[in-house]
C-alpha cells in the first residue's frame, strides 16, 4: 500500500511532514458567478473566474513523537513544539509556501491565513491543530523605462494658417459606457421580442455583440437588465 503524506513547505523551502495523517481535509474550490434578471426571460447566470482555493486541515501532534504507534510520518521532527514553531513562523512570514499530498495529484502554492492549537478532552498528551490554508497566486508587474526623446535641431518654419477646428467625434461606445438610449428595447441581439421605448433614458452597456441586428445590450446605472437596442438609438456620454 502506497504511503499517504501530507507535507508542509514554508517560505524558506524547508519542508515537513505532518506526524499523523489528519482523519479529514477539506478542499473548497468555488466559482465566481453572477446572478441577475433579464426582461421577459426571468433570472439568468454568468459564470466568472475561480475563486482562490482554501483548504482546512485539522491535525494532531503528540507531545511524545516517540511511543504512539499512530504516527504516520514517515520521517519526524525531534519534538511537538518544532511542528508549531514551524507553523508559526510560516504565517508571520506572510510569504506563501507550498502544500502536497503524496501519491495524489494535489499540489498547491499557499499562506497561511489561520493556525491555532489546544489541548482538548483534559487530554495534555497531544495537541489539537486547525491549520487554514489559502491558494497563492502570483501577480507580475514589470517596470517600463521611459526613454527621453533626443533634441534634434529645429529651424523655425513660417506661421501656417490656423484651420477651422474639426467637430469632435462621437464616442465610441463599449462595455461598460453610459449611454443615452432613444429606442425600442428587445429580448436578444437578433431584434426578437420587442418590448418598451426608452426615451431619453440614461442607461450602461454591459455586453456587446458585433454584427447583431441590436448589438448593444444595457442596464439601469445600478446593474438592473433592461434589454438589446440598435446601434442607431444609443449615444455615448
Amino acid at each position: 500500500m502506497s504511503h499517504l503524506g501530507f507535507y508542509l513547505t514554508d517560505n524558506k523551502n524547508k519542508t515537513i511532514e505532518l506526524p499523523v495523517a489528519p482523519e479529514e481535509v477539506g478542499f473548497a474550490f468555488d466559482q465566481d458567478a453572477n446572478f441577475s434578471s433579464v426582461i421577459n426571460l426571468g433570472e439568468v447566470m454568468q459564470m466568472g473566474l475561480s475563486k482562490l482555493r482554501q483548504i482546512e486541515i485539522n491535525f494532531i501532534v503528540p507531545r511524545n513523537l516517540k511511543t504512539p504507534s499512530y504516527i504516520t510520518a514517515q520521517k519526524k521532527l525531534k519534538s511537538a513544539y518544532e511542528y508549531i514553531k514551524f507553523v508559526n513562523d510560516w504565517q508571520r512570514s506572510r510569504k506563501s509556501g507550498r502544500i502536497v499530498v503524496s501519491d495524489t495529484p494535489f499540489n498547491l502554492a499557499v499562506e497561511v491565513i489561520g493556525f491555532e492549537y489546544k489541548f482538548a478532552n483534559a487530554n495534555d498528551t497531544e495537541y489539537i491543530c486547525k491549520l487554514s490554508l489559502v491558494e497563492y497566486r502570483h501577480i507580475e508587474s514589470k517596470k517600463i523605462a521611459i526613454r527621453k526623446p533626443i533634441k534634434k535641431a529645429v529651424r523655425p518654419k513660417p506661421p501656417a494658417q490656423k484651420a477651422p477646428p474639426r467637430p469632435a467625434p462621437p464616442k465610441a461606445v463599449a462595455v461598460g459606457s453610459t449611454v443615452v438610449v432613444n429606442g425600442q428595447l428587445h429580448i436578444d441581439s437578433y431584434g426578437g421580442g420587442p418590448g418598451q421605448t426608452e426615451r431619453n433614458a440614461t442607461r450602461k452597456v454591459n455586453i456587446i455583440a458585433n454584427g447583431r441586428a441590436c448589438p448593444y445590450h444595457v442596464t439601469t446605472i445600478d446593474g438592473g437588465w433592461r434589454g438589446w437596442v440598435r446601434a442607431s438609438d444609443v449615444r455615448a456620454i
